[in-house]
C-alpha cells in the first residue's frame, strides 16, 4: 500500500465515523423533541379536559363576567 491509499482509506474511515455521529446525533435531537412535544400535547389536554372543568365548577359568576 503507498501513502496516499492509507491516507485515503484513513479519510474514509473518518467520514464514515462523522456521518454515522450525524446520524446518531439527528436521530436523539429528532427522539427527544418528539418526547418534548407530546409532552406538552398530553398536558395541554389534562388541563383542558381536567383542570378547566373544575376551575369553571367553582368560579363564581361574577369572576366569570
Amino acid at each position: 500500500m503507498t501513502n496516499s491509499s492509507v491516507k485515503k482509506e484513513k479519510k474514509d474511515k473518518n467520514q464514515k465515523t462523522l456521518n454515522e455521529r450525524v446520524r446518531f446525533t439527528n436521530k436523539v435531537i429528532k427522539d427527544g423533541l418528539r418526547n418534548v412535544s407530546l409532552h406538552h400535547i398530553e398536558a395541554y389536554d389534562y388541563a383542558v379536559a381536567k383542570c378547566l372543568p373544575r376551575i369553571c365548577k367553582y368560579m363564581l359568576p361574577v369572576e366569570v363576567i
